[in-house]
């Protein structure tokens, strides 16, 4: 028997997006050699969550981001990848603290579904729900981002969420497995826009290390080691790269003085007509992408959105068959789903 097709809201966002890049990389299965960043930092971030959700202890949460960052690739910078690491640790551990208090009570974590489409004897809606909540007497599924953006009260992020269908995927399929939910929380965590800075480089008696046009260390008259710059002269303070734990300390720092530009939890309603609609939505997209295969129309869709696609220097070429060999910096994988597996 033919394996059913999987559709997952990242599958059916990117197909509306633009079907050659739907074809790169759910027909073909190709994909990037190297991570992105941002799915780093994303991928894990949820580890460290779900091991905070699970245990309710910080100490393992942290455990398991550092296994996220064991190795370093070749083609990163050490430096910046202990940054990152810290990053993500800092993010889940100032979670921790900002949400301390909070009466939401976890009822699961990490749930994988895959459910027959309604009226549809090929495809199935797939993905995993990042968990399901209790607020009181409402059950909510639990969706937690790492963003970029704005996550103020009046930020654009919010008129988006509300007409998000991966938050009534989630709570379609969460229904499915009998947890009766009416909505989702939508639990945010802003990605820090501060960076690490250079430090003054202090000697072993912990004085600044000023030095000259040659980098020779300048003493004043008394023998004594200058402690302050001179354009006139040209005498600067030597600078240091900030270490990983001090730049922790400089976001966590910032994240106590304004946890509500890192970390927002805002409740999304959905009605039951809204989730009808959207399974119908659903399975009108995968008879569209089962068309497309049909009729090999795998065509483009160009916007300024190009420039940040994996496939864009792919797009001047002709369009490859199902059996062609991934270019060089892809890889071709064998299950187009893998975050269902993680």
């Amino acid at each position: 028997m033919k394996a059913r097709s999987k559709l997952t809201h990242s599958r059916k966002q990117t197909f509306l997006r633009c079907r050659r890049q739907h074809y790169y990389a759910y027909e073909l299965g190709w994909r990037r050699e190297s991570t992105p960043k941002a799915l780093r930092i994303g991928t894990a971030g949820h580890i460290g969550l779900e091991t905070l959700q699970m245990t309710g202890d910080i100490a393992q949460a942290m455990i398991a981001v550092r296994r996220c960052y064991e190795e370093c690739p070749d083609h990163i910078d050490d430096y910046e990848w202990q940054i990152e690491r810290e990053t993500v640790m800092t993010l889940v551990a100032g979670y921790d603290w900002r949400w301390s208090e909070s009466d939401v009570e976890i009822l699961a974590t990490e749930l994988p579904f895959a459910h027959r489409l309604p009226r549809s004897r090929t495809w199935d809606v797939a993905g995993k729900i990042d968990g399901i909540c209790k607020i009181d007497d409402r059950v909510l599924v639990l969706e937690h981002k790492f963003l970029g953006e704005s996550i103020a009260s009046d930020a654009d992020l919010w008129d988006r969420v509300r007409l998000d269908s991966q938050i009534s995927t989630y709570i379609s399929a969460a229904r499915r497995d009998g947890y009766d939910c009416s909505g989702a929380l939508y639990d945010v965590i802003r990605k820090p826009t501060i960076r690490p800075v250079l430090v003054d480089f202090l000697d072993d008696d912990g004085k600044k290390i000023i030095i000259d046009g040659t980098g020779a260390r300048v003493f004043d008259p008394d023998g004594q080691p200058r402690q302050t710059a001179s354009k006139k002269c040209g005498y600067v303070v030597k600078k240091r790269l900030m270490t990983p734990a001090e730049w922790s300390d400089k976001l966590l720092a910032d994240i106590g003085q304004r946890p509500e530009y890192y970390y927002q939890r805002v409740e999304v309603p959905r009605l039951l007509s809204d989730l009808a609609n959207h399974d119908s939505e659903f399975r009108r997209v995968a008879s569209d992408i089962s068309a497309a295969r049909k009729s090999n129309s795998h065509y483009r869709h160009v916007d300024r959105h190009c420039s940040h696609c994996a496939f864009s220097g792919l797009c001047e070429q002709d369009l490859p068959g199902t059996d062609a060999l991934p270019p060089e910096g892809f890889i071709a994988l064998e299950d187009v789903h893998p975050e269902l597996s993680l």
